[in-house]
């Protein structure tokens, strides 16, 4: 929903001495803010000669609508992505305004999105040629499973399916390995982002920054 310019104006049968707007459509103020709220979608408050925006989601009340427009829309499908507004930025479905502090916190969130993804993206296993799951429930079953090794009591008669939906036992050393590789795996992961937030503080090109070098492969390729 878009309400372009909003202007004073006073109702025909209006009984209280206060400010009225509409837009050049005719909507009142009070029954566009109404209206907002019901839409529950994030608010560019911009200039439509300009096309400047002026703010992004103040509290309603507080906004004075003389010569403002407001549009209420679903920031996802905004056309692009990193595309500037002036000095508003649009990031992975967010408007962010353009400070350097602001862009790096930004990416930083972005980036920790990633971290996640990739943890949770499958781990290869070598003996076996093959990748298993890395979600939380896997690695807490095998942890559990480590677990029995270690006290000798695994009886290696558990069936595992990989990704790709091959079965294989749970010997004592292929849990071993399972749980060791999720280790290391998450670990490099973790040093991976520590890495790319070190070189984010310093990069000239905040906005463009390739945060995904150092990552080491999982199941799901790039």
């Amino acid at each position: 929903m878009n309400y372009i310019n909003f202007q004073l104006y006073k109702p025909v049968n209006a009984t209280e001495a206060k400010l009225y707007w509409s837009t050049q459509d005719s909507i009142d103020w009070v029954k566009a803010k109404e209206a907002i709220k019901e839409y529950n979608l994030p608010v560019l408050v911009y200039n439509h000669l300009t096309g400047k925006i002026l703010e992004v989601n103040p509290p309603l009340d507080s906004i004075i609508p003389t010569g403002k427009s407001i549009l209420i829309t679903d920031l996802t499908k905004l056309p692009d992505t990193n595309t500037i507004l002036n000095e508003y930025i649009v990031m992975n479905g967010e408007v962010v305004k353009v400070t350097r502090e602001g862009m790096i916190a930004h990416k930083w969130k972005e980036i920790k999105d990633y971290r996640t993804k990739k943890m949770y993206d499958g781990v290869y296993i070598a003996s076996v040629n093959n990748w298993i799951q890395s979600d939380m429930d896997t690695q807490h079953q095998i942890a559990c499973i480590h677990q029995l090794v270690l006290a000798g009591v695994n009886s290696g008669t558990v069936k595992w399916k990989f990704i790709n939906n091959e079965m294989h036992v749970m010997t004592d050393a292929l849990v071993r390995e399972i749980f060791l590789a999720t280790f290391k795996q998450v670990q490099a992961i973790f040093t991976a982002a520590e890495y790319a937030r070190m070189r984010l503080d310093i990069a000239d090109d905040i906005l463009n920054f390739d945060y995904k070098t150092g990552f080491p492969e999982t199941y799901t390729k790039e």
